[in-house]
This record gives structure tokens, C-alpha cells and sequence, in this order.
């Protein structure tokens, strides 16, 4: 797919946020994580769950929020 299609950010992202991201590699989460790093993905990863600062060598941030809205 071409860098200027219109749905290029959604199948070749640049970054991914994993929410759920677990050390334990029988969880979702630990699949998934291990299946982005295995398969080649070479955009930036974080993992997103309060319990680690990083999941196996990834950046970890205890939760995502959108910016308070101006009034």
C-alpha cells in the first residue's frame, strides 16, 4: 500500500499502543506483544498497563487519557 492512501496509518502504523501488555506470554496481551516484536514491526511500540514501568524491555505508561477539554 502506498504511503498516501488514505487507510495507511491504519495498516502501517508508525507507532502502536499496546493496551493490556503483560510480561506472561500465555495472556493476550503477552501474545500480541510478543507476535509485534517477532513479526518484524519496526515502528515504536509502548505497552499500557499500571502494573510495570516496562514489559519485557518495552516502554510501559499505567493508562492512556485524552486532554481535558477547553471551555
Amino acid at each position: 500500500m502506498s504511503a498516501d492512501h488514505y487507510l495507511a496509518p491504519l495498516f502501517e502504523p508508525r507507532s502502536i499502543a499496546l493496551v493490556g501488555a503483560s510480561d506472561r506470554p500465555e495472556k493476550v496481551g503477552g501474545r500480541v506483544l510478543e507476535n509485534l516484536r517477532s513479526g518484524g514491526y519496526q515502528g515504536a511500540l509502548f505497552a499500557v498497563n499500571p502494573k510495570y514501568a516496562n514489559v519485557r524491555g518495552v516502554p510501559c505508561v499505567p493508562g492512556v487519557a485524552l486532554p481535558a477539554a477547553r471551555a
